[in-house]
């Protein structure tokens, strides 16, 4: 059944379909930045309507839905989305969204979180900081298979890649642009999937992660290049209660790149009562003093419990469900997934990607000509600095969701770009 519902928020149709026997359970389904809309779940909707009662939309500026130069925000969208499925069914429900519809469902279950059962997020885009979201909004976009859907993907990732440029350089918020109509208007034409790309990307996910309890189901396309799968495994530390799923040999869009395994995938999601959730790895003292060297090797891993780890010219390294005394890095790149580092790292001629877990130290990063980007990390603070720069150059650091909590004072929430140049 097609039906249009007038959005009271956007104030005009939103377009709704719905399959499966009326008193069967009820699941929503979100698309994200598509062409296709809500057609992204044409896979998906068989294989669920047999037990459920599913309903997809065209979201507000997509599909046969509404159009126009509005505020295509994710709570905005939120809202829209509960009108609705209000309009249909007053019971509580398990919220499916892909991608930018992930965005729209978190800020779904933040604003709405006595509708929901269970939450269940794939590949979630939108959570890092507006800067490292531009990376993958070269490739986010109309994500159909023509060509002409191929060449207007590439056009949005370089108009919104060119927008967020232009308005840091003018000290412009993208929050700033998105809410104002000339703004929208003359910088990105009133072109629905531009805000609402340039929205997703401006908006500060850190409250939802911090507030949702919705029971919630994270499935992930191990090869996804647009939003990697340190969003998934940051969302799944963040979030509690919360399961990652990971499916191998899936990028951005499983539903069409492995279609049996992820409606297996989905059917397991919304089963009721799942007791399995992933395991968090807890932060503690490590026991072992002894030190770790690594010297001109590639792709090492590391786990457990560590003592000092100390990598010279180490290339593509990962720290994974470890706990670390220190860690001391020269001219390498490293990645840290669910770790917790307790006496502070130091990186010189080093690129350092912190997912999840903590850093403890006074101050926690010892920084000459490196760059940092963590994101949902906690850095734990003994004494007034997170960071010292000891180079000639200022270092760059880069947080999305992350913390930052002083010994014994008040803790401030991190989703910003620092340069440091000697403390901060």
């Amino acid at each position: 059944m097609t039906q249009s519902v007038h959005s009271g928020t956007f104030g005009g149709p939103v377009v709704t379909h719905m399959q499966g026997p009326e008193d069967a359970p009820l699941v929503v389904l979100v698309h994200g930045l598509s062409h296709g809309a809500s057609d992204d779940w044409q896979h998906v909707v068989p294989a669920l309507a047999r037990d459920h009662r599913v309903m997809t939309l065209d979201l507000p500026g997509f599909g046969a839905s509404l159009r126009g130069n509005h505020r295509y925000a994710p709570d905005e969208m939120a809202r829209a989305v509960h009108e609705a499925v209000r309009h249909h069914d007053p019971r509580p429900f398990t919220l499916v969204g892909h991608s930018m519809g992930g965005a729209i469902s978190l800020a779904y279950a933040q604003q709405f979180p006595n509708d929901l059962t269970k939450l269940v997020l794939v590949n979630l885009a939108g959570v890092l900081h507006h800067s490292v979201v531009a990376q993958g909004l070269s490739q986010l976009g109309v994500r159909g298979f023509s060509d002409g859907d191929a060449q207007r993907a590439a056009w949005l990732g370089q108009l919104t890649e060119a927008v967020l440029a232009e308005v840091e350089r003018l000290g412009i918020s993208p929050a700033m642009l998105v809410a104002n109509p000339w703004l929208r208007q003359v910088g990105l034409g009133g072109e629905p999937m531009a805000i609402s790309a340039l929205a997703m990307a401006a908006h500060d996910f850190g409250p939802a992660l911090r507030e949702v309890r919705t029971p919630t189901e994270i499935i992930w396309g191990g090869d996804d290049t647009i939003t990697p799968l340190r969003t998934g495994q940051l969302v799944a530390a963040m979030l509690d209660p919360a399961r990652l799923t990971v499916l191998d040999g899936a990028g951005h869009m499983p539903m069409f790149e492995v279609p049996e395994a992820f409606n297996t995938a989905l059917k397991k999601a919304i089963e009721p009562d799942r007791r399995d959730k992933t395991p968090r790895f807890l932060r503690r003292a490590p026991t072992p003093t002894r030190v770790t060297h690594c010297l001109d090797e590639v792709g090492t891993r590391y786990t457990g419990e560590l003592g000092h780890l100390d990598l010279t010219r180490c290339t593509d390294v990962v720290i994974e469900n470890a706990n670390l005394r220190s860690l001391r890095v020269e001219d390498g790149n490293v990645s840290l997934i669910n770790s917790h580092v307790h006496e502070g790292i130091e990186a010189r001629q080093a690129k350092l990607e912190i997912t999840a877990g903590s850093v403890t130290g006074d101050p926690a990063l010892v920084l000459d000509h490196a760059k940092v980007d963590a994101a949902g990390t906690e850095f734990l603070l003994l004494g007034p600095h997170l960071a010292r720069n000891d180079g000639t150059a200022p270092s760059s650091l880069r947080f999305s969701v992350a913390s930052r909590q002083p010994l014994g004072g008040e803790g401030q929430w991190l989703h910003q770009v620092v340069r440091v140049d000697r403390e901060w």
